[in-house]
């Protein structure tokens, strides 16, 4: 890992400040969520003919804006001169710290047995590669819904294995909970040698993976952690299930970047 790096960040929270910013500084305080002045901060940002331009230039003009690379800067001085641009005052930087950049490479799985088929994965944001080439092993359960438990009660049986992370009981899920138990269930399944964590994101989608941070705040792993289409994940969990073996072939390549 390479040492931390200060970069600098515009305050920019919404594109919608853009527009209305005489209007908050007129309006009074509140503490509430449900201020009526964010609904005409919103109808404003809709309405605005320069709305579609400004996020056009952001979306088209830099791209794709991953934190810590090149396009993250270049938003940044972006959003910085064009609020000048419009007459914001006292706009500046905030100084912030991040320990490394990343960027994604590509993640593919195949089943291997008790038959073959290509399994619909993505790499979480911030997770490791696997060895070029890929990795095969066989895949065990872990209850995600007690990760703490497992790894001082399974942790032992990890080695060389793709642990596949299942609700025991679907009903008792915890979401939240197990963000906050990750970081330390990576750090001990890389200690005990396990080649890579599956996960099953609970958003909905037929077929479909989604990526995201490995827990909060933004954490990172040197293990490879995937997303599996929730069909793939019931079907291996189903043969895991009956007693059969299930062996996977993984690879992803990733990197770690110095901070743009």
């Amino acid at each position: 890992m390479t040492p931390e790096k200060k970069s600098r960040w515009p305050l920019l929270v919404l594109i919608s400040s853009f527009f209305s910013f005489g209007l908050l500084a007129q309006a009074p305080r509140s503490n509430s969520y449900h201020d009526p002045n964010l609904n005409v901060v919103k109808a404003q940002a809709l309405q605005h003919p320069s709305s579609y331009a400004f996020l056009k230039e952001l979306s088209d003009g830099i791209g794709p804006r991953l934190t810590g690379s090149v396009e993250d800067s270049r938003a940044a001085e972006w959003a910085l001169q064009t609020m000048h641009a419009i007459g914001l005052q006292h706009v500046h930087a905030e100084p912030w710290h991040l320990e490394h950049g990343w960027k994604r490479g590509f993640a593919c799985a195949q089943l291997l047995s008790p038959f073959p088929l290509e399994l619909t994965v993505t790499s979480y944001g911030w997770a490791g590669s696997t060895p070029t080439g890929g990795v095969e092993a066989e895949v065990i359960k872990v209850n995600s819904n007690a990760l703490s438990d497992e790894v001082g009660r399974s942790a032992a049986r990890w080695a060389g294995k793709v642990l596949l992370l299942v609700l025991k009981d679907p009903k008792q899920g915890d979401m939240l909970g197990t963000i906050s138990q990750m970081p330390e269930f990576l750090s001990a399944a890389r200690k005990a040698g396990a080649v890579a964590v599956l996960d099953r994101d609970p958003r909905p989608g037929m077929m479909l993976v989604h990526t995201g941070p490995l827990g909060f705040p933004g954490r990172s792993s040197i293990l490879p952690v995937l997303d599996i289409a929730a069909e793939h994940e019931a079907l291996i969990r189903r043969i895991l299930e009956e007693g059969q073996p299930v062996r996977l072939k993984v690879e992803v390549q990733n990197g770690f970047t110095p901070v743009a």
